[in-house]
């Protein structure tokens, strides 16, 4: 009876130790996987904020404006004279 005993303890802590060779690498690979989801989403989230922002117009696209101003202030002259 002593031999089946000691033969069931011994075997549970060897299922133990190898359930926990087990578990850790796969606490690892969630760990990775779920920092890896966050840096990816993070990225797409950045990138769709940059895409779709409101942000005033850069100078080079706005460059018609001087020119459209200038031609307003010449038909403001001649209307009045």
């Amino acid at each position: 009876m002593n031999d089946i005993k000691a033969t069931s303890d011994q075997d549970i802590k060897t299922l133990g130790t190898k359930g926990h060779d087990l578990i850790d690498p796969l606490f690892l690979r969630a760990v990775e996987l779920m920092l890896l989801t966050l840096v990816l989403s993070s990225l797409v989230a950045w990138i769709l904020l940059r895409r779709f922002s409101n942000r005033p117009p850069d100078r080079a696209e706005d460059s018609s404006a001087p020119h459209e101003a200038w031609e307003f202030y010449q038909f403001l002259a001649r209307s009045t004279s």
